[in-house]
């Protein structure tokens, strides 16, 4: 399974918005009053389930007070993630389809609690 070029760059810059907003101290909300956007569109661009438009981009980085391309950045929570998600991805591979089941299992209980 491969992840294309968009959705890494989508996951990416999502997670560089959420933690440039964590570190401003704003919830999400107050954010899309900020920028002039619905809440649930932050929420959804925090998640990488929404692509932001260049104009939604533009007013995000003017809101952090930051310059366009910054957006763009890897932040160490990504990084961070990109390491995790590289060992799991090992640890996957390695496993018989019954075990990779069993995992997946359990992924699914601990993720809808």
């Amino acid at each position: 399974m491969t992840i294309d070029k968009l959705q890494v760059i989508r996951m990416m810059v999502s997670s560089k918005i959420r933690s440039l907003r964590i570190a401003k101290g704003w919830t999400q909300a107050w954010l899309a009053g900020e920028i002039e956007v619905d809440p649930a569109y932050i929420s959804a661009i925090e998640s990488a389930k929404r692509t932001p438009s260049i104009k939604t981009l533009s007013k995000l980085a003017e809101a952090f007070d930051i310059k366009f391309y910054e957006l763009f950045i890897e932040d160490e929570d990504f990084k961070k993630s990109k390491v995790k998600n590289r060992r799991i991805f090992d640890i996957l591979k390695d496993s018989s389809p019954e075990k990779v089941n069993k995992i997946y299992r359990a992924i699914k209980i601990l993720h809808s609690k």
